[in-house]
């Protein structure tokens, strides 16, 4: 009597891929660092940023682009991830259209970690108190909440969500031609706007309204 060996001839492209465990779990860091620096960065942090911390959210946010459009396609390239995580989950979405997608989001996820939050987090660790001024100009149309954000020619993304707060009920106390004096810890990457006051030539200075 001859009896049949299972799984003796299974071919190994067969099995699902089991990716190495190193590799799991670094991928799950770099996932959950980039989504919640993106998560704080997005309400919290109040910085001005400098041209050097712009150049690194630059730098960071294209690194962070190509490590998500790489996470994305590996599934579509590797034989036995596409086997895995392709073929057997039923994914039809053309790489041509995830991959570029996923970049776009990388690359925002990036520069609010690496031009917002770091430099925020930095900045209180080790920055020295300084002060700029600002001539508000106008004001922006991108305020959010009870969030008040007057133009002060730097462009809308350039600074954290927090650095020019102003209480919409107090809006009118900051008319254009205003000089704005902002004051909070400062590095090269830029200064945190902990204080903020509304500079005026004949009574000197009185703390903007939040």
């Amino acid at each position: 009597m001859v009896r049949r060996l299972k799984n003796l001839n299974t071919p190994l492209a067969n099995k699902p891929y089991v990716a190495p465990r190193a590799l799991g779990i670094a991928v799950t860091v770099f996932m959950v660092a980039e989504l919640g620096g993106m998560f704080v960065g997005m309400f919290l942090p109040n910085i001005v940023t400098s041209r050097v911390g712009t150049q690194v959210g630059i730098v960071g946010a294209t690194l962070s682009a190509v490590g998500w459009a790489t996470l994305v396609a590996l599934p579509y390239v590797v034989p036995g991830w596409r086997d895995a995580y392709v073929t057997r989950s039923g994914l039809k979405s053309s790489p041509f259209f995830v991959v570029p997608l996923m970049a776009a989001v990388g690359w925002m996820f990036g520069y609010v970690c690496f031009a917002w939050t770091c430099p925020w987090v930095f900045n209180m660790a080790f920055g020295n108190v300084s002060t700029q001024r600002f001539v508000v100009t106008g004001w922006t149309s991108g305020s959010r909440g009870n969030c008040a954000r007057p133009d002060v020619g730097r462009g809308l993304f350039v600074d954290g969500p927090r650095a020019f707060c102003i209480s919409r009920s107090d809006r009118d106390r900051v008319p254009r031609g205003s000089i704005i004096q902002v004051e909070g810890a400062s590095t090269v990457f830029g200064m945190n706007a902990d204080k903020r006051y509304v500079v005026s030539p004949d009574a000197g200075a009185s703390e903007a309204p939040r």
